[in-house]
């Protein structure tokens, strides 16, 4: 009579187990497909990027500072400039994308979140910020070596990219970046102009490598986040909606909450692993 009892307990927690799983399954790759249709829809990817390298050179005070000494003369003209000479965003973006730069100067910036997330159309000129960061910030890393190797065409993102090195290496190499190997006949000045480009030119991919790990970091996690979210309101809504016809109270409903939220948890889980397989397949 007890070993009935629980091999009927066991097969009603398989039975239950195997049909829970099997929605988890299905939440979990209708979540993927509305988690990617949104983004693909709205263009998140684009704004996402484009947001955050605005708020990364906005925030560089060091990198306006540093444009102001090598463009003005003395201290005094430093001070009394104005940010209107600073362009170190529009400058990556004509690298980047092949835009017009004076097209770009005239255009109105959206910076904040709402700004570009609510109100921001994609923009096919910025089609590179729509790649995964690794790709794109490829894009910009080739950006940031033209800046490098010509600094008086492109003043203001030379001085951002290079707002960490010393500022005698900075402002030598934007003064002799020009010069022609052969104008220079002591080897010990051609060194030290090497040596000054391979640190500028270090420094600048370390601060890319920093800015892509950070936003690859939070992208990552967003996507849980939202993908969490959206497999626990779905799997509420289908307990809700079979369970319809029933009488449900109180009890029964934090009961399908418990359930949905565990699994949102776990849906997400079976989303990478079906991303998993799909590079595998890609790479094969």
């Amino acid at each position: 009579m007890i070993s009935n009892l629980i091999t009927d307990s066991i097969g009603q927690f398989v039975s239950f187990l195997q049909g829970y799983l099997f929605a988890l399954l299905a939440i979990g790759l209708l979540s993927m497909a509305l988690l990617e249709a949104l983004k693909k829809t709205l263009s998140i990817r684009q704004k996402y990027n484009l947001f955050h390298i605005k708020r990364w050179i906005k925030y560089d005070d060091l990198g306006r500072e540093r444009f102001n000494k090598l463009i003005f003369a003395n201290d005094k003209e430093s001070k009394n400039s104005s940010e209107k000479g600073y362009h170190a965003y529009e400058e990556l973006l004509h690298l980047t994308t092949g835009s017009n730069y004076a097209e770009l100067l005239k255009e109105e910036r959206k910076s904040s979140f709402f700004e570009v997330f609510i109100f921001y159309s994609a923009d096919e000129r910025f089609t590179v910020f729509s790649l995964d960061i690794s790709k794109m910030m490829g894009h910009v890393q080739i950006a940031v070596d033209s800046t490098i190797d010509t600094p008086h065409k492109y003043p203001s993102l030379y001085s951002f990219i290079t707002s960490g090195a010393d500022f005698s290496d900075v402002k030598e190499w934007y003064q002799n970046a020009q010069k022609s190997e052969l104008d220079v006949e002591d080897t010990s000045i051609a060194k030290k102009r090497a040596d000054q480009f391979m640190t500028l030119q270090r420094l600048a991919k370390r601060k890319l490598d920093t800015f892509q790990l950070k936003k690859d970091y939070r992208w990552t996690n967003l996507n849980q986040l939202y993908a969490l979210l959206i497999s626990s309101l779905l799997m509420f809504l289908v307990l809700f909606l079979v369970n319809l016809s029933n009488v449900l109270n109180v009890e029964i409903i934090l009961g399908f909450l418990l359930i949905s939220s565990i699994g949102g948890i776990f849906a997400p889980i079976i989303k990478d692993l079906i991303g998993i397989i799909g590079n595998i397949k890609d790479r094969g």
